[in-house]
């Protein structure tokens, strides 16, 4: 899971400075302090560092345990050894990032290499006894920079020392006093990150010209993968508002979350492209993609408008895509009645995706995947069984897919029809089976870092259909109907 390092970052020419926050200084790697204060005429005098106060463990945490590393999760009987301080602390709470990224494409105009860069700040409140330690994700940076930390009164807070922890990719930060509860903060960052070979984070994904191939970038979040490519506080329940601006070359189109508010062209073929502010959502929902010559067809869905955006190497795909797009967003209107928390909806394709992803306004999609409608379907109920109504961790994530996934059938076959009752019979078929031996794995089990993460996902999409279809058929349908609106 870990995409390969990239080179430097491309930054925008003097054209734009405008559009830049001021240089921090040199962007420090993640051992290094590299604090900076006013400077008095007097030499400052070296702080000693302060030791961070001790939080209590978050209650939800399990313990460390003794398997091998890619074991972990999938014994439910597991023993508990050694407890880890995996999970960010109660009293955070995001509420606002405020996002420029800086990117550059691999190919274009020679690039032998694609590159991300950024700088944000990060509004958050305490809620709670806090400690003089602040953490954030962040995973494959060349260097970052703690730029400022002010308090919404205006007054500084400086940190003294800094570390990265590497088993929690967790930036820390020793403060010079303990946050304070009720407070809101804003904390200023820059960063030079990495582009992913694989298909995590921010990634390359490309396909083929004749001889040449054409590269465009894309986001994976699901389940701890955003911190890979921007600072974030990323766990599923620390839902904040993204507003996003992307600087990139002119001859690529920028797509997010949110829809595009501006698009202004500068000198040197560079683009800033601003997307409008998300309603508070999970952090592994925040999506980019930057692609080229991708052929994208739109219609709307009661007012609300749809695309479909993929590699020109698919045309033919255009128009049945955009009907499986209309048919999927129409089957959940109807089935959920649902609060709709997306102005637009991108179902964008893309080579190398493994499968599809629920990503807020912008599903990505693998291209074997242009013709599924069920795929379609599964990821739009996601609007409202994930993105909507969250769960706080990994370890209930069954819920999450067992729900689309029945959701899925109902929109494909129709409720209680013959066509979703074998649907329905085949997935318990296909289960009963890996469940009548000895290892068989539970829906639901511990989760504490991302390799226990990814062993939930094992079973929860049929096994959770057809558990909790047993559950819809003992209530009824209008009693499960009501208790799910």
């Amino acid at each position: 899971f870990c995409p390969r390092m990239r080179t430097a970052v491309i930054y925008p020419e003097k054209a734009i400075d405008d559009v830049i926050m001021p240089d921090p200084g040199p962007v420090i790697g993640p051992h290094n302090d590299g604090r900076e204060r006013p400077q008095s005429e007097e030499e400052e005098k070296p702080q000693p560092t302060k030791p961070p106060l001790q939080r209590k463990p978050h209650p939800e945490e399990s313990d460390e345990d003794d398997l091998p590393l890619l074991y972990r999760g999938l014994n439910p009987d597991r023993a508990h050894k050694q407890h880890v301080l995996y999970r960010l602390p109660l009293w955070l709470r995001p509420l606002f990032y405020d996002v420029r990224l800086t990117v550059g494409v691999r190919g274009h105009d020679g690039a032998n290499d694609s590159t991300v860069g950024g700088t944000s700040k990060v509004k958050f409140q305490v809620k709670g006894d806090a400690s003089n330690v602040l953490e954030i994700h962040g995973e494959f940076f060349k260097g970052l920079n703690f730029v400022s930390l002010t308090s919404g009164s205006g007054s500084h807070v400086w940190h003294v020392n800094q570390y990265y922890d590497e088993d929690k990719r967790l930036y820390s930060w020793i403060l010079d006093q303990p946050l304070q509860d009720g407070e809101t903060y804003s904390l200023a960052l820059q960063w030079i990150g990495s582009i992913g070979h694989g298909t995590l984070g921010l990634y390359e994904t490309w396909y083929m010209d004749g001889q040449s191939r054409r590269y465009s970038l894309v986001t994976q979040g699901e389940p701890m993968s955003t911190r890979k490519w921007m600072p974030v506080f990323d766990e599923p329940a620390m839902k904040a508002v993204l507003m996003l601006r992307v600087i990139h070359p002119s001859s690529f189109t920028a797509r997010s979350n949110g829809a595009i508010l501006s698009s202004t062209p500068y000198p040197n073929k560079i683009t800033m492209t601003s997307f409008a502010p998300t309603p508070p959502i999970s952090p592994y929902l925040f999506a980019l993609s930057v692609t080229k010559d991708y052929l994208e067809k739109r219609d709307t869905v009661q007012g609300i408008p749809i695309s479909v955006v993929m590699p020109p190497t698919h045309e033919s795909y255009l128009d049945s895509s955009l009907l499986l797009a209309k048919q999927s967003v129409n089957a959940y209107l109807k089935e959920l009645n649902a609060t709709r928390i997306f102005d637009k909806m991108d179902f964008v394709f893309v080579p190398d995706h493994g499968s599809a992803m629920e990503n807020v306004g912008h599903i990505t999609f693998g291209i074997n995947y242009l013709d599924k409608y069920d795929t379609y379907a599964h990821e739009m109920m996601h609007n409202y069984f994930g993105n909507l109504i969250t769960l706080s961790w990994w370890d209930e994530v069954w819920i999450n897919e067992g729900l689309t996934s029945m959701y899925e059938i109902d929109a494909a076959h129709g409720i209680n029809t013959e066509d979703s009752l074998k649907e329905y019979r085949k997935e318990r078929q296909d289960e009963m089976g890996p469940d009548s031996i000895r290892k068989a794995i539970p829906l639901k089990f511990d989760a504490t870092t991302e390799v226990e993460a990814r062993a939930n996902f094992v079973k929860p999409y049929s096994k959770g259909a057809v558990v909790l279809q047993m559950i819809r058929n003992l209530v009824g349908e209008g009693p499960w109907k009501k208790g799910v609106e």
